[in-house]
């Protein structure tokens, strides 16, 4: 099977390998007993409120994934489709190296009634939305904390992901679409680069930006609840907010499974620079983690139904 070729296999074999080393050289330098400790004390009521958070991100994720869809006219399904597939691939994606995860998942979903194409265009569409959100979370945060980042060479890296986000949806939109050639790949560069530029700016595209930018702050406050749960020190949410999406703009680099390891020394780093102790931003990120599993099951779970419901013929019935 062609996803499970070499080149895949060896890509996912190194993405394993990085992951476990990141996490074994966390743990050299973080006190098992601390974190026992907290993760022991940790107060449940927050921590079912950050359940509670991740569960509904995972939903409105699936509504961005239908929208997007939308946006491609591509064959429609309903609702319980985008749950069930967005639950099960986001569950994946925390198990699996990404190449062989939730895209591979959702191409799956997909593929039964769409061109393997516009399949492909999809996941891209939502990861760029994905990342582009993230991007504007990070911007906004230099604008209100220039004095953070400016004493913090650290965090220049995911400044500078950030500045190219909207750097390569420019490329995509304005420059490629101009292309000229009937190559493969110039054609499909062309339509990824016109249907991006659609889904950003035609018709509904507010809602698209608007819920793509609540995903990310959906997960702003459900850090902001585990570290609650946890007994975070006092930080101000504007400084979550810098931090947390830093962070998980640098996750989306796919060298690691899940983000796992990256995302913990990302915030160890992140928070330390707010004299957060490493134990308590590891158990925070970790925390998360784990959260995001049952809550992608759960949702997952929601999206059952629609085993049970005949294929929409026509578009206007997708509710």
């Amino acid at each position: 099977m062609r996803f499970l070729s070499p080149k895949v296999l060896i890509i996912s074999a190194i993405q394993i390998a990085l992951t476990v080393v990141l996490l074994v050289a966390l743990a050299r330098v973080l006190d098992p007993a601390k974190l026992r400790q907290l993760l022991q004390a940790a107060n449940p009521v927050w921590l079912t409120v950050g359940f509670i958070i991740l569960t509904a991100q995972q939903i409105i994720s699936a509504e961005r994934w239908r929208l997007v869809a939308v946006a491609l006219s591509a064959p429609q399904y309903r609702m319980w489709f985008y749950l069930f597939w967005q639950g099960l691939s986001m569950l994946c994606s925390m198990v699996l190296p990404s190449i062989i995860g939730a895209d591979l998942v959702r191409t799956y979903a997909l593929s039964g009634r769409t061109p393997i194409g516009m399949v492909v265009r999809i996941v891209l569409i939502d990861r760029a939305l994905g990342l582009l959100a993230l991007a504007t979370l990070v911007i906004v945060s230099v604008l209100v904390l220039p004095g953070f980042f400016s004493a913090q060479p650290l965090l220049l890296l995911s400044v500078a992901i950030a500045v190219c986000g909207p750097a390569t949806y420019l490329v995509l939109t304005r420059l490629v679409p101009r292309l000229r050639g009937t190559q493969r790949l110039v054609l499909a560069a062309r339509e990824l680069g016109l249907d991006l530029k659609r889904t950003v700016e035609g018709k509904g595209s507010t809602r698209v930006i608007l819920i793509s930018l609540s995903l990310h702050l959906l997960s702003v406050f459900a850090f902001l609840a585990l570290g609650n749960a946890i007994g975070m020190p006092e930080v101000d949410f504007v400084h979550y907010l810098a931090i947390v999406s830093c962070a998980l703009l640098v996750t989306i680099i796919p060298i690691s499974i899940g983000g796992w390891g990256i995302r913990e020394s990302a915030l160890v780093i992140g928070f330390g620079l707010v004299s957060v102790e490493p134990e308590r931003a590891f158990t925070l990120s970790a925390t998360f983690g784990l959260l995001v599993m049952p809550s992608s099951a759960v949702v997952a779970l929601l999206g059952t139904p629609t085993f049970f419901q005949k294929p929409i013929e026509d578009p206007v019935d997708a509710r």
